[in-house]
């Protein structure tokens, strides 16, 4: 059984492009951490200033391993606590889906 990991934010309307590039940025840094590979997204109906991070992983013992991974590495701690202030309307959500086969 497959699972995804899914992290959404939304963007404030003045800080859209700085929260893009941000949300790039940091996509590719996890992905330096992993074989396991994370995308951003960025919705082209519905709430367009919603971003969205996703990571599927065919184990739920693969993906709490890569979500330590990334949690505990100095590298992301930094990009996150250096992220701008301001640039999210409320605090990331994140969620677990299975993929129903």
């Amino acid at each position: 059984m497959a699972y995804i990991w899914v992290r959404s934010a939304v963007m404030r309307p003045e800080r859209v492009l700085d929260a893009m590039t941000w949300a790039k940025q940091v996509t590719a840094y996890v992905n330096t951490l992993s074989e396991h590979q994370m995308s951003a997204l960025y919705p082209f109906t519905g709430n367009q200033r919603q971003i969205l991070w996703t990571c599927r992983h065919e184990s739920l013992e693969s993906l709490e391993q890569w979500i330590v991974r990334v949690r505990d590495d100095a590298g992301y701690i930094r990009m996150v606590e250096t992220a701008q202030p301001g640039t999210f309307i409320m605090e990331m959500d994140d969620n677990i889906l299975r993929i129903l086969d």
